[in-house]
């Protein structure tokens, strides 16, 4: 049975997905899935699976990850959505953003926290340049690393501030043969999201 396989039908039988299970669940039909919240909407092409957050690291948790997915294994593609608020620090470097910062600044910042990440060895900074994400200006960086078991990674981190919020899609995968496989499927999640404008508490409970 394969290992992704073995995981759904644990987590079918300690009851369900959502919230005692820790392991991946699917979460698309008919090819895509829009997933929706108040702050944002993305499209995620069938295969990828969504990991239950009540599970991650307490230190994880502060980073703002909203939604996190893997494809073919846990440690094998992973994709993650974060939205923080726009001063809060980054984990590694602890510098924040500013609104009125360029985009080529603001993956300069998001690359010196990675420099600043015990867990990311030589990291190698590969491409770094202006993008549109959601209809707004922001940045794109590739780089690989090293992670503490010797296995060589690389990641493509898109990032925009969006109102007073950052927002960061982060494709991670073994630089040999994983990562060129499910490439393309995260840049259609990259052009499918859409940040949404805040509401206001008050209208929310209207």
């Amino acid at each position: 049975m394969k290992p992704l396989v073995l995981l759904l039908v644990l987590c079918m039988l300690v009851g369900g997905c959502h919230a005692k299970c820790p392991f991946p669940c699917p979460i698309w039909t008919d090819g895509k899935a829009a997933f929706s919240t108040v702050d944002f909407e993305i499209q995620i092409p069938q295969g990828w699976m969504q990991m239950n957050l009540n599970w991650l690291r307490e230190d994880l948790k502060t980073e703002g990850i909203q939604l996190l997915l893997v494809r073919d294994g846990v440690t094998l593609q992973e994709v993650r959505l974060i939205k923080r608020p726009l001063n809060a620090a980054f984990l590694n470097s602890k510098e924040s953003l500013a609104q009125d910062m360029l985009p080529q600044e603001m993956g300069e910042a998001m690359f010196r926290d990675v420099q600043a990440d015990s867990a990311k060895l030589n990291p190698r900074l590969i491409q770094g340049a202006p993008a549109t994400i959601g209809g707004s200006s922001g940045f794109v960086v590739v780089y690989s690393y090293v992670n503490n078991d010797g296995l060589k990674r690389k990641t493509v981190e898109y990032g925009v501030i969006y109102e007073s919020w950052f927002y960061a899609l982060t494709y991670d995968a073994p630089a040999q043969y994983y990562f060129d496989k499910s490439l393309s499927e995260f840049q259609t999640m990259v052009l499918s999201f859409r940040p949404l404008p805040s509401v206001p508490s008050h209208a929310r409970l209207s």
